[in-house]
């Protein structure tokens, strides 16, 4: 059996997308909804520690509100992903060391590709994106609990515990399903303050043991100044757009 953890801010798309795909699943799965519509939790990391312990499952999938899985086995192909990587993360979209970004999920509303690189096979890749991914139990309990401190909001979660899997030996893989996430492209988060923010507090925990920092979003080299002068073009940019 796997297990499905989402922590939902909106329950119309959470049934829309996520609640109406799994229903069509014919794989065993339990589901651990997280009602966060009241802002009970202040962070993803702090929501999904919270829960972890409800997980009964020996594989378990970490997704977003508005993940809609395609066809009635999607659930079975990725619980098999993560049974043939057993010691790694898995997941939906990914980038490699070539800053080439994996992945064949779709919008709901176009069909057209999140990314330009679409798999036939698995990709191993350094970091995987929050929008869905998962684990066997046994890989979730080598690397702990998520880091509370450092992903203290809604951004980048998957990304340090990717990090933290590679200090350990472990990998982390794409797996060609597809899938939708999200209705539109505009629906999209962007790299907004906060993920900025948190963005710098992963470089400034790997920076000894990383050259560059590899998220799905944003790669930038975890030097000075190399890594400043990035971030302060990023932020200029954002200035820019409030005006």
């Amino acid at each position: 059996m796997i297990s499905v953890i989402c922590c939902y801010n909106d329950k119309k798309i959470y049934e829309k997308m996520l609640l109406s795909s799994l229903s069509m699943q014919t794989c065993e799965y339990e589901l651990i909804g997280i009602d966060n519509m009241n802002n009970v939790y202040s962070s993803m990391a702090q929501a999904y520690n919270d829960n972890i312990d409800k997980i009964h499952g020996q594989a378990v999938l970490f997704c977003h509100q508005d993940i809609f899985f395609t066809n009635s086995d999607t659930l079975k192909i990725i619980n098999e992903g993560i049974e043939t990587h057993p010691d790694s993360i898995v997941g939906l979209c990914g980038i490699d060391e070539h800053k080439k970004v994996f992945s064949n999920l779709k919008y709901k509303k176009t069909n057209a590709y999140i990314s330009s690189n679409q798999l036939t096979s698995d990709k191993e890749v350094l970091t995987i994106d929050e929008c869905c991914y998962g684990m066997s139990i046994e890989t979730l309990k080598k690397l702990g609990k998520y880091d509370e401190e450092v992903c203290d909001n809604w951004h980048l979660y998957a990304t340090e515990m990717c990090l933290r899997a590679k200090l350990k030996n472990l990998k982390g893989y794409v797996i060609p399903v597809d899938c939708y996430h999200r209705e539109t492209k505009s629906t999209g988060n962007r790299l907004d303050k906060q993920f900025l923010y948190s963005f710098s507090k992963i470089r400034k925990k790997y920076k000894k043991n990383y050259k560059n920092i590899y998220s799905v979003c944003l790669v930038t080299s975890s030097k000075f100044p190399q890594y400043h002068l990035k971030m302060l073009k990023l932020k200029l940019k954002l200035l820019a757009k409030r005006r």
